[in-house]
């Protein structure tokens, strides 16, 4: 990313005036999670070319990422207004909606998005997220299920799906969920997907002592190395778990509803 940035920085240099050399440098920055830098140069880029929609939607994003939800919708509005057949707007704009809890609205995002591009995975993950906010399961099960039938590595959907089937009673089927999933983001080595979804595998392998301990041993690991989930401490939950010694206690249900409450795959 560093270096993207040094390019963007030459072609800047060479052509002051260029819309999309902001922009991207922007969406550099946001990967770096530099969201206030980002929404500098997003700014910049506006302000050369107001029509620029991608720059409002990258704005967005990074203002998201600060919590500011209701600004990033604005941006979102107005990349819509600019390009009405984008569909990652009216995702982006969901995901920001479903922070502030107006799932129903999101849902009609996610609906519209599908309606342009129905094989976009991640409008039927945070589709199925919304839905399970509303207590519609088995729709967020079909979601989650037809968002890893279009992209069989969205890991989001796998995790989100393993915890659904294990809220269902569908403890086996969950588990093979689960597996799969762990696979996908050891091969990416995403460290703190690594730490949720091994957390999840402690306490769905309650009834297995050898399982639960192999994942309590990694998520110990982890935590020592100061891996964070979306600044959530993993290690309070394990305390509350842990208390009779094996995770089978009577909050297993509740932290698994927080787990996928709070989006932390």
């Amino acid at each position: 990313y560093k270096e993207a940035i040094e390019d963007y920085n030459r072609a800047i240099e060479l052509d002051s005036q260029d819309s999309s050399a902001y922009n991207n440098r922007g969406a550099t920055k946001n990967a770096l999670k530099k969201y206030k830098e980002a929404i500098e140069d997003y700014d910049r880029a506006i302000e050369l070319d107001s029509q620029n929609s991608f720059a409002y939607i990258n704005r967005g994003v990074a203002k998201d990422a600060l919590k500011k939800y209701k600004e990033a919708i604005k941006d979102y509005d107005r990349a819509i207004e600019l390009d009405p057949q984008n569909s990652s707007a009216y995702i982006n704009r969901g995901v920001s909606k479903g922070k502030l809890k107006k799932y129903k609205e999101a849902i009609e995002d996610y609906d519209r998005a599908i309606k342009l591009d129905s094989q976009d995975s991640s409008a039927y993950s945070n589709r199925g997220i919304a839905k399970y906010k509303l207590e519609e399961y088995e729709e967020a099960i079909e979601d989650f299920n037809k968002a890893i039938e279009l992209d069989p590595e969205n890991f989001a959907a796998h995790g989100s799906l393993a915890v659904m089937l294990f809220l269902e009673n569908q403890k086996d089927k969950a588990r093979e969920v689960l597996e799969k999933t762990l696979e996908i983001v050891r091969l990416k080595r995403l460290e703190d997907k690594i730490l949720a979804y091994e957390f999840f595998r402690y306490i769905l392998y309650s009834d297995n002592e050898i399982e639960w301990k192999k994942s309590r041993k990694i998520v110990k690991n982890y935590i020592k190395r100061n891996i964070k989930v979306s600044n959530f401490d993993f290690s309070k939950l394990i305390e509350k778990v842990k208390k009779d010694g094996h995770p089978d206690g009577k909050n297993i249900e509740k932290i698994a509803k927080k787990i996928l409450k709070k989006g932390y795959f």
